[in-house]
C-alpha cells in the first residue's frame, strides 16, 4: 500500500497504543488520577496533542448535581425534596 502512496498504518490494540514510546514522546499519552479508580493512562486525540488542553478525570456520579441545580435556580430546600425519592 505504501508503494502505491495509499495512507496506511498498523492497527494497534489499546494496550499497544498506551505502551507506544513514540506516542509517549509526542505527549499523546497522559496519566489521569481518579479518586475511586486506579491511575490510568489515556491516549489523546491528534487534535488534542497540539492544543493547550487540560486533561482531567471524569466526574463521579452526581458530583456536580448541586452546583448545576443551583445554577438552574433550585433552592437547597428543593434539592432536598428531590433527594427524598432519589430523583437526584
Amino acid at each position: 500500500m505504501n508503494a502505491l502512496h495509499v495512507p496506511c498504518g498498523p492497527v494497534l490494540s489499546t494496550k499497544e497504543l498506551i505502551e507506544d514510546e513514540t506516542l509517549a514522546d509526542l505527549g499523546a499519552i497522559v496519566t489521569v488520577d481518579h479518586p475511586e479508580r486506579a491511575r490510568s493512562n489515556r491516549r489523546l486525540s491528534a487534535a488534542a496533542v497540539d492544543s493547550p488542553v487540560d486533561i482531567v478525570r471524569s466526574p463521579l456520579l452526581g458530583e456536580h448535581t448541586d452546583e448545576i441545580c443551583t445554577e438552574l435556580g433550585y433552592s437547597p430546600e428543593q434539592l432536598e425534596l428531590l433527594r427524598l425519592p432519589e430523583a437526584i
